[in-house]
């Protein structure tokens, strides 16, 4: 992704950025969180980038414009031929970069344009502020692998009701083992590293899994440990799994490490021998558009493996693998 057609201060992109991102159906509360951000913003210090797809981002653009707040708008379109008063004022002032990958030929926003724009986006900036992050939406899905995130609010998940997995010994928690509004299915269990959560988020081309692991030391609103995968990652990653519960011995006191190759970062597969069974680790690294290494680990005890696999035999099953 690159940038194809700009107008105004391109100086801007030289500087330390802070790209503003919130998803389109925000609750209220955000407005308050996004205004106490906004209000400690300085002219001398911050440069903000932000789009203008969103309601929120729209009141983010006004607010910067108004307090003369260094901004690059990034467009999901060809760029205009004629601005409002305030944007021809920055402009001239040389406050504002406008930007885009599009080319003069893109006169419409569509979904697969606001995906490319704000990945460009993370791709320029240095910090990443989220005003509000939709569960299975776009947002989500763009964010992975980005760590530099400040959420100014997230909205508390309803408590989940325990049920028992099969013969498994540990306890798990299951949201149901079906599509919400969303597109979400996901279900949980209890381990001895922390809760791990399995989603599938989205529809057809655009589905995604995701394999989260929290503990008690995870920060409130942290995403977690996460592993990401299409279907066809997901389905390697499962039959992996699968060869090691089905061939694994915790008296041999050792396995070599398996590696899966794909496009959302390669996993690594490690087994490393202690006096408790023996510890699983998952790693997935990736290194990003702007040259950053991406990784994300998941430890897991050698006797909660049966319950893990059964949890990923789930996710299997509702995708039909």
């Amino acid at each position: 992704m690159k940038i194809q057609r700009k107008q105004g201060n391109e100086t801007l992109l030289e500087r330390k950025k802070t790209v503003f991102l919130c998803s389109r159906m925000e609750p209220d509360a955000v407005r308050v969180a996004v205004e106490k951000w906004l209000d400690g913003l300085s002219p001398d210090v911050d440069c903000v980038m932000c789009g203008s797809h969103s309601q929120m981002e729209r009141v983010v653009f006004e607010r910067l414009l108004k307090d003369k707040i260094p901004a690059i708008l990034v467009l999901a379109e060809a760029l205009y031929d004629r601005w409002d008063a305030p944007i021809e004022a920055a402009l001239r002032e040389g406050r504002l970069l406008i930007i885009t990958h599009c080319d003069d030929n893109v006169h419409s926003v569509s979904s697969r344009s606001a995906f490319d724009r704000n990945l460009l986006m993370l791709s320029l900036a240095e910090n990443i502020v989220v005003g509000f992050c939709k569960k299975g939406g776009n947002l989500e899905r763009v964010l992975v692998g980005f760590d530099n995130v400040t959420y100014l609010f997230v909205q508390q998940e309803k408590p989940k009701r325990k049920t028992v997995l099969g013969n498994i010994s540990r306890h798990a928690e299951s949201n149901g083992n079906s599509l919400n509004g969303n597109g979400l299915w996901s279900k949980s269990g209890s381990f001895e590293n922390g809760n791990i959560t399995i989603e599938v988020n989205g529809f057809g081309k655009e589905t995604y899994l995701k394999i989260i692991q929290k503990d008690e030391s995870s920060p409130n609103g942290s995403l977690g440990e996460r592993l990401t995968f299409s279907r066809s990652e997901f389905a390697s990653f499962y039959h992996a799994i699968k060869q090691i519960k089905d061939t694994f011995n915790a008296s041999e006191e050792s396995h070599d490490s398996v590696i899966i190759k794909s496009d959302s970062g390669d996993v690594t597969i490690d087994f490393i021998p202690d006096d408790n069974c023996g510890t699983w680790v998952f790693t997935q690294s990736k290194v990003l558009v702007n040259k950053a290494l991406h990784r994300h680990t998941i430890k897991l005890q050698t006797t909660d493996f049966l319950a893990f696999y059964e949890l990923l035999s789930s996710a299997a099953s509702y995708w039909r693998l």
